[in-house]
């Protein structure tokens, strides 16, 4: 992130504040009418960082002095990560977090604790085939920390914030299923952390009938087609949303459905494709929203389709990726911009590669 960004800027005009001081931290706000220009306040003590990592989700919170992190983006966003945080000046993390082990949500991480110490570490799993899972937990073991599987219904506290765990509440196949799902409150301001749960995830939390209304919804798996059902929004009534994608992803991130929803619920929207970093501060009835960018485009339409050289697909049944371990059919959008050394042609049963571990593609379904 440059230097002198809107986030280092508090008075900014850039810098927005929202108001959903009608709220409790039992419910969630009503979308407002507009923004208003205001310089951060001195006790908006609380804040979440949504670090642009291109496609994969990160993000920092920091309350009353204590840090966490929520995923790290992928394997090579990790010096991205490391800077970030010594920018910010973030030798502790009281929680480091990775929803599930998918490389662009845990694969980061590792330069979160090349530079930050760490007391507690939570992940979806405890074990897994893929190197950045392995690399995680090689930099754990270096600190002397294990990974703990939270469930449904625990309770962690980030300085005078409350971390609530609305999942998981069972163990599902589909890894993205897995992922670890909070609330965390600070005072009447509330901000739900979806990681990559999908359909029937969403579904569990709603049939559990936990609180999930929120006034900051991080939108599940990037704004992919299979998350963000028009009931899961609906229940969870957020006044602001944050779509984290990169610019001209490989899997057309976030669709148009998932935008056309938020859009029917007035939520204001930010992507970091679009944004940069996001960084949201509370003063626990105040949100104040400062993005690295202002938004250029329209944030409720998606990517334009990416088009394909017929004489590129490759001519095999799947293309596996080697690094996120998800297989696709040749002709999907993904396999254009898959590099060379991650891509694997495989000619068999689609039977086969999932008993070996890998994940269809959730975009061409192959």
């Amino acid at each position: 992130m440059p230097e002198e960004s809107s986030s280092d800027l508090p008075g900014d005009p850039s810098s927005e504040s929202i108001d959903p001081s009608s709220e409790t931290s039992e419910s969630s706000s009503e979308p407002v009418d507009e923004f208003s220009s205001a310089a951060i306040p001195e006790d908006a003590n609380f804040v979440v960082h949504f670090i642009d990592v291109g496609q994969g989700d990160a993000a920092l919170i920091v309350c009353d002095g204590e840090a966490m992190m929520i995923d790290g983006g992928s394997s090579d966003k990790s010096e991205l990560i490391y800077s970030y945080l010594k920018k910010n000046d973030i030798t502790n993390l009281k929680y480091i977090v990775a929803t599930h082990p998918d490389d662009d949500h845990i694969g980061g991480l590792s330069g979160a604790l090349n530079f930050a110490t760490v007391e507690r570490a939570f992940c979806s799993v405890k074990e897994y085939e893929g190197w950045a899972f392995e690399n995680f937990l090689k930099y754990l073991t270096k600190q002397n920390v294990t990974i703990e599987i939270p469930s449904a219904g625990m309770t962690l506290s980030l300085g005078s914030a409350e971390i609530t765990v609305l999942a998981p509440i069972d163990t599902l196949e589909e890894v993205n299923n897995n992922s670890i799902v909070l609330r965390i409150v600070y005072g009447s301001t509330s901000f739900l952390f979806t990681g990559d749960a999908e359909f029937s995830k969403e579904s569990v939390i709603l049939n559990s009938g936990q609180d999930i209304r929120s006034d900051v919804l991080k939108v599940g798996h990037h704004g992919s087609e299979y998350s963000s059902s028009a009931t899961f929004l609906k229940e969870v009534s957020p006044s602001v949303a944050i779509i984290s994608c990169g610019a001209n992803n490989d899997y057309g991130f976030p669709k148009q459905r998932v935008l056309d929803s938020l859009k029917k619920l007035e939520v204001h929207l930010f992507r970091t494709d679009l944004c940069g970093d996001i960084l949201i501060y509370s003063d626990g009835e105040t949100l104040y929203i400062s993005p690295e960018k202002a938004l250029s485009d329209d944030p409720f339409v998606a990517p334009p389709p990416q088009e394909i050289d017929p004489a590129t697909i490759p001519d095999c049944d799947f293309v596996v990726n080697k690094s996120s371990r998800k297989f696709h059919l040749p002709t999907c959008e993904a396999v254009a911009k898959m590099s060379e050394k991650n891509k694997w042609c495989y000619n068999g049963d689609r039977d086969t590669l999932i008993e070996e571990g890998y994940e269809p593609c959730q975009m061409c379904n192959p």
